[in-house]
């Protein structure tokens, strides 16, 4: 479904009153992580839908947006589509950690709980200089 101008997301399981958003980290899109269809399945069964957007940084698009834009997106997507949910949960799993963090931090929305799974900054990673030196 489009929840803002641009901007689509897939829903999985049957939405009420409880959805997990599900967000990818450095150039994930859908189903970037591999767990993701199970973890569907099985919040499902508990009664909660899971929602996967894609941000203006997701794909190849990093570089292009910013925290503060995936925070405008994740916006559009909670006081939009989802406004009607009670209990929102962000997962983010890896830069995912990164966005999830900072829309708690900013967003216009409270949600029940923030999983930050695999929370490391992507963008600060070794280079290969230093790689190499600690392999020899």
């Amino acid at each position: 479904f489009q929840y803002a101008q641009g901007r689509q997301a897939v829903l999985s399981g049957e939405l009420g009153a409880k959805c997990v958003v599900l967000l990818g980290g450095l150039s994930d899109g859908l189903l970037a992580c591999p767990y993701a269809p199970a973890l569907a399945d099985a919040l499902a069964e508990a009664g909660w839908a899971t929602c996967q957007p894609v941000l203006r940084t997701s794909y190849l698009q990093f570089g292009f947006g910013s925290l503060d834009s995936d925070v405008e997106d994740l916006d559009a997507l909670l006081t939009g589509t989802l406004a009607n949910v009670d209990d929102v949960c962000l997962v983010g799993h890896s830069t995912g950690s990164q966005v999830a963090a900072h829309y708690v931090r900013r967003g216009a929305r409270a949600v029940r709980a923030c999983v930050l799974q695999a929370g490391c900054s992507d963008r600060e990673t070794d280079d290969d200089a230093e790689r190499a030196s600690r392999d020899t």
